[in-house]
């Protein structure tokens, strides 16, 4: 689901170059995720705080490809999906009229108030598709492609599979790594 909504610059967030400040991208693209959970996807981040519910942004990146002016009038996109069963992945553009003037993705994650584990509430996940073109990679593959990639520190190494199961480390071995030690 693809969602929009419309914004004007805020003159008072304007730097002494007469453009968007880079700090209110943020703003900006923070308002319409809210707006989009809430009106899209009915979930109320105000009222789940209530129930103890957060929801909190782990990561985000931004590539700002054309400034906004002071009044400038443009549209943040916005669409959501699920990256496993923790991660709630926002993708987001900004466009002034067809040019995209920006480009955001940011990751978020729920969590309940006292602690626990990481989740995303069911009422919100059943409304988020899996995200396209992702693929979870396991530990064992991601040690494999460190092995692979010619890194050969030892104590990197025996860091990296603390905690694996023998087998696992048998398989590392006969890649020839450095794990004698272990």
């Amino acid at each position: 689901m693809l969602y929009q909504k419309e914004y004007t610059v805020d003159p008072a967030h304007v730097d002494c170059h007469k453009i968007l400040d880079d700090c209110y991208y943020d703003f900006y693209l923070d308002a319409c995720r809210y707006s989009f959970l809430k009106d899209a996807l009915g979930f109320d981040t105000v009222q789940e705080a209530g129930k103890g519910v957060m929801i909190v942004l782990a990561e985000s990146y931004k590539r700002l490809l054309k400034p906004l002016g002071s009044n400038s009038k443009f549209a943040i996109t916005c669409q959501a999906f699920h990256r496993g069963n923790v991660r709630i992945v926002f993708k987001q553009q900004i466009l002034v009229g067809d040019a995209v003037h920006a480009r955001s993705e940011s990751i978020a994650t729920c969590f309940l108030k006292g602690g626990g584990r990481l989740f995303i509430p069911s009422s919100l996940f059943q409304k988020l598709q899996p995200e396209p073109n992702f693929r979870e990679v396991s530990m064992s593959e991601r040690l494999l492609a460190l092995l692979e990639s010619g890194i050969t520190d030892p104590e990197a190494i025996n860091i990296a599979v603390q905690g694996l199961p023998t087998d696992l480390r048998e398989q590392l071995k006969v890649l020839g790594s450095n794990l004698a030690d272990i």
